[in-house]
């Protein structure tokens, strides 16, 4: 039910907001002051560095197509208007009472949807990866703060 959904959601997020402070205050408690913007830059060169750096890497190849696809469900909805994968426009509670013709509409249809969605998925991808190539994490926190 929704209310479990909700509650859920609810618990997750206080969760891993919990652990995350909890990581900030042991990281400032360990190195204070010198805390930087990336915590892997206060470990040492060594294998524990690379380990960790590899593992993360893991961890993104996993959680990042999930969050990614999420994020560009939402912009297609937001810019092509709640159009479903077969060019049909979505009307909550009437998504099955809404009939095709792809006959009449054309393959042109089609296409421009296809279009639409290529060009707001490359676009997506483009925004990620220059977001990755700035130097630091607080720069990226500083930059989305002031957009914001």
């Amino acid at each position: 039910p929704k209310e479990d959904y909700n509650t859920s959601v609810t618990m997750a997020v206080s969760g891993v907001w919990l652990v995350n402070v909890l990581f900030a205050i042991v990281c400032l408690a360990f190195y204070g002051a010198e805390t930087q913007d990336l915590v892997l830059q206060n470990l040492e060169n060594g294998v524990y560095l690379v380990l960790l750096k590899v593992l993360l890497c893991v961890d993104l190849i996993f959680t990042f197509p999930v969050v990614f696809s999420s994020g560009r469900q939402i912009l297609e909805n937001a810019i092509l208007g709640g159009v479903d994968r077969n060019g049909n426009e979505n009307v909550a509670g009437n998504e099955n009472d809404i009939a095709t013709n792809q006959e009449e509409e054309g393959e042109s249809t089609s296409l421009t949807l296809a279009l639409s969605r290529g060009a707001i998925t490359t676009t997506a991808v483009g925004t990620c990866y220059g977001l990755s190539q700035i130097g630091g994490f607080g720069v990226v926190a500083n930059l989305i703060g002031g957009v914001a």
